[in-house]
């Protein structure tokens, strides 16, 4: 009579283990690259949102200045779109300073907004020169 062997196939458990310990390293690092790119796409869209808020009432003030330079600054909060994403408490400055002296012409003009929770602010500002 013919004894029967042990059919060798599958794998062993010590192979298993070593195959979901390493399943189980790629997942977690996939998931913390996931989380990295999702917070910097959130931070590059508000960046974004700012930007174009900042832009918009630069140039609305910018046909508004007529007459010779004088050197204020102006709280614009109330010009912030309510319909924005941006989070936390949002301030929005027009500063217009005169670069060639009092009095000329010439002003530069800057707003700036800032925005986020307090300790991790952010700022955005665009400038320009008007007449």
């Amino acid at each position: 009579m013919k004894s029967q062997g042990q059919n060798n196939t599958g794998f062993t458990t010590v192979e298993v283990l070593i195959t979901l310990f390493v399943g189980a390293i790629l997942l977690g690092g996939g998931y913390q690259l996931y989380s990295i790119i999702t917070k910097a796409s959130i931070d590059t869209r508000n960046q974004t949102d700012a930007s174009n808020i900042v832009y918009e009432q630069l140039r609305k003030y910018q046909s508004q200045i007529s007459g010779p330079c004088s050197v204020n600054t102006i709280a614009i909060t109330d010009d912030i779109p309510p319909d924005t994403t941006l989070s936390g408490e949002l301030s929005m400055d027009l500063i217009r300073s005169c670069p060639f002296g009092s009095g000329q012409d010439i002003s530069l003009l800057t707003v700036k907004l800032t925005y986020g929770e307090q300790g991790a602010q952010h700022e955005v500002s665009h400038a320009l020169y008007a007449h």
